[in-house]
């Protein structure tokens, strides 16, 4: 669920990996799970549930809903070293998380330092602002994979499709956007940290919503995403056939030849540079057949380069795609 063939990678992809592993938070939540799975009452109502709301619901609207099917992508701790900011400081503990503060310190001495990255919380204590001023979180379900960076921002920007997780994001104190125009209601708000958690694969116009991005990141802005792969697309609503009706445009078989891919080919052309990268499971909590669900994810970590060229982009496009096509 963590490893990855790293003789299949390029060496700058291979530069970039970050290798992480279960820690306390992931075991906490597949725990939790397990012991989810033997509420027999609670399982027996959420099928007789599903069955009946499916019939005008989408599936992510019944789990908003029901409360349930919460998903788990990284830890705070995975996160902060995926994004290049020191590791938490435990009270408890004259240390610090030092298998963590080892693997992430060369790469926070890149962690981008801004005017107030640390402000004052609640009775005088000092908040970090690890991620930044403002996060963007589209399509962000019920929140749970969003607050794992709550702590670290001032203002969670969130959008969604369901209305009914709208309201959950709501009742967290998120200011939701419209999941359709929210780039032209946020005006000339521009955000340190946009994430993208198992999104363009559901997304029907992925580029276009990575163009959208780039344009709504600040000039030293961070883009995180997550992918399930090998990539599959999914349209969950507005689609006949389930499919979008705009390519990614990855290419390759495996994980690691579609990392290579996104990484040099597809985010390039679209004004991204790839910082570092992890592969995790992707969980789900489960029901009655199986205590949990994963995927495997890959979370890559992009720095905004210089704005690209529109009317070059489709061609560079191409050539990369045929570049790639040669070499497999």
């Amino acid at each position: 669920m963590y490893e990855v063939d790293e003789l299949a990678l390029t060496d700058e992809v291979r530069s970039k990996f970050l290798p992480l592993f279960m820690d306390e938070d992931t075991h906490q939540f597949l725990n939790n799970c397990f012991e989810q799975s033997e509420w027999l009452v609670t399982q027996v109502w959420h099928s007789i549930a599903k069955a009946f709301l499916g019939l005008f619901m989408t599936q992510t609207s019944i789990n908003g809903l029901l409360n349930r099917g919460r998903m788990f992508v990284w830890s705070e701790d995975q996160a902060r070293l995926l994004l290049g900011a020191p590791p938490r400081r435990f009270t408890s503990d004259s240390e610090d998380y030092t298998e963590a503060e080892d693997k992430g310190k060369e790469r926070h001495e890149g962690h981008l330092s801004r005017e107030g990255d640390v402000e004052a919380a609640e009775g005088g204590a000092e908040r970090e602002l690890w991620v930044g001023d403002k996060l963007l979180d589209l399509g962000a379900g019920d929140g749970y994979v969003t607050q794992v960076l709550e702590p670290g921002v001032r203002q969670v920007y969130a959008t969604e499709t369901s209305s009914v997780m709208r309201k959950r994001l709501r009742e967290r104190g998120y200011r939701v956007l419209d999941a359709w125009d929210w780039a032209q209601e946020a005006g000339d708000t521009e955000y340190d940290v946009v994430t993208c958690l198992n999104l363009l694969d559901r997304c029907d116009t992925p580029r276009s919503l990575l163009r959208e991005i780039h344009a709504k990141l600040s000039p030293s802005g961070t883009l995180v995403v997550a992918l399930v792969l090998p990539f599959s697309p999914y349209v969950e609503t507005g689609t006949a056939d389930n499919l979008p009706s705009e390519e990614l445009g990855i290419a390759g078989s495996t994980l690691e030849e579609q990392v290579n891919c996104l990484a040099t080919h597809v985010f390039p052309s679209l004004g991204y540079t790839l910082t570092r990268w992890s592969r995790l499971p992707y969980l789900c909590e489960g029901d009655l057949d199986q205590a949990f669900y994963w995927l495997s994810d890959v979370v890559l970590v992009f720095r905004k380069t210089d704005v690209y060229n529109e009317t070059d982009e489709e061609e560079q496009f191409s050539d990369a795609l045929e570049s790639i096509n040669v070499e497999l």
